[in-house]
C-alpha cells in the first residue's frame, strides 16, 4: 500500500467516526482494539460494540496530523461530546493489505475545555 492509501483508512476511520457508520472502515475479522479503558478486544462486532456507542457521544471531529511508518498509521485529531468535554486523540494502526489488524488509542482530556 502507499503511504496515501493508508492516510485514506485513516480518513475514512475518522469519518466513520462523525457518522457512526463503520461499514466502509476496512477491519480484519480478528482486528484487535487495544484499549487502556477496555483492554484489549478481539473481533469486528466486539471492536464496533465500544466504537459505535463512542461515536454517537462525538459532536465534534478534527482531524489532526498523519504520520505513516511501513505498514503502520498513526492518526492524531480532537473531538467534542455532547457533554462538552474535548479530548485530544492519537490513534495508532497496525494495517495489513488494506485492513486494520491492530488499533490504540491514546488519549488527553482537556481539564480546562479550552
Amino acid at each position: 500500500m502507499t503511504k496515501e492509501e493508508i492516510i485514506e483508512i485513516g480518513d475514512i476511520y475518522i469519518d466513520a467516526l462523525k457518522n457512526g457508520n463503520f461499514e466502509k472502515v476496512p477491519f480484519a475479522p480478528d482486528v484487535v482494539f487495544d484499549s487502556a479503558v477496555y483492554g484489549k478486544i478481539t473481533g469486528i462486532e466486539e471492536v464496533l460494540n465500544i466504537l459505535k456507542p463512542i461515536s454517537e457521544s462525538i459532536t465534534k471531529i478534527e482531524k489532526g496530523h498523519s504520520a505513516v511508518e511501513g505498514k503502520d498509521l498513526f492518526l492524531s485529531f480532537e473531538w467534542e461530546t455532547s457533554s462538552g468535554e474535548k479530548l485530544q486523540i492519537t490513534d495508532f494502526f497496525s494495517l495489513d493489505n488494506g485492513k486494520i489488524l491492530y488499533l490504540k488509542p491514546y488519549f488527553f482530556v482537556n481539564p480546562t475545555n479550552s
